[in-house]
């Protein structure tokens, strides 16, 4: 399911020109080949015209450990996404919980606000 609503919401970004065109990570059929492709064009085209190149790249720490649900579900409205997105997103990512079991014992369930879960598409 969560490949499905993937496809659609990507879909729905990329058709409402809400993600950049120059995003490369985690976009069917670009690869960072590509980007280096891109860059490396516009790096040759500086040169030639004897110009300036900046490249700017982020890379921020457990960044799908930190998402924050609150901001991110309220977001989503916003940018226009139909309801019924809006609201299985919610669903799948709203009132999350961690229990840790170790020998047979387990912690008690603590509530997660951030993070996406692993492996997760979305």
């Amino acid at each position: 399911m969560e490949s499905i609503v993937n496809c659609h919401l990507m879909r729905y970004l990329e058709d409402h020109q809400l993600i950049s065109d120059r995003q490369y990570g985690y976009r069917r059929g670009r690869s960072a080949g590509d980007l280096l492709v891109y860059l490396t064009h516009r790096w040759a085209e500086a040169v030639e015209s004897k110009g300036e190149a900046l490249a700017v790249s982020l890379d921020i720490a457990k960044a799908f450990d930190r998402v924050w649900h609150k901001a991110l579900l309220s977001k989503l409205p916003s940018y226009g996404l139909p309801e019924k997105l809006c609201d299985w997103i919610t669903s799948f990512i709203a009132d999350r919980s961690i229990k840790v079991v170790v020998d047979g014992a387990s912690s008690d369930c603590k509530p997660i606000n951030a993070g996406v879960p692993q492996g997760c598409v979305l």
